[in-house]
């Protein structure tokens, strides 16, 4: 499955609505107490800045089809390991 998706280049449509979906997830968890402590709460935990998730959003948006194809390329192949 690595290969496939690495030799193929992602739809600027798909990669679009794969950021929407994202960023509005990442909306809608923050519309309840709970979520926006859980998402709050993450800063300090894993020391990011305090405006993580406007870089985040930022950083998303500015993705090219190309940019993960090329992160696609780079992953390591899959070991299965059946344990048990």
């Amino acid at each position: 499955m690595l290969s496939t998706m690495g030799d193929s280049v992602v739809s600027e449509e798909e990669l679009r609505m794969a950021i929407r979906n994202r960023v509005g997830r990442l909306k809608v968890t923050g519309e309840s107490p709970e979520g926006m402590a859980m998402l709050h709460s993450v800063i300090p935990t894993y020391g990011l800045p305090t405006d993580y998730y406007e870089r985040f959003i930022n950083y998303i948006s500015r993705l090219s089809p190309v940019d993960i194809s090329r992160e696609l390329r780079s992953l390591s192949k899959p070991v299965i390991a059946v344990v048990g």
